[in-house]
């Protein structure tokens, strides 16, 4: 009973965490595309924010396996 709570628990902060993730990973694109627009720069930085929002996704899936096989064990 107690595990399945924690499971739970897990399990919804880290949607939460994705989708916070998500959204600041689109503010961090818009924002360097307007910045990129008003400085007339020759550089594409509109997905930054998408590579390294990507990036911390990929390593909070391989926490949330590592942490469910090690509950998962006991």
């Amino acid at each position: 009973m107690i595990a399945e709570r924690v499971k739970e628990l897990l399990r919804n902060r880290s949607n939460i965490m994705a989708v916070i993730l998500c959204i600041a990973g689109v503010m961090l694109n818009l924002s360097l595309n307007f910045q990129v627009t008003v400085f007339k720069l020759p550089l594409y930085l509109d997905t930054v924010g998408t590579v390294a929002i990507a990036g911390m996704i990929f390593k909070l899936i391989i926490l949330k396996i590592c942490r469910y096989n090690y509950l998962w064990d006991k």
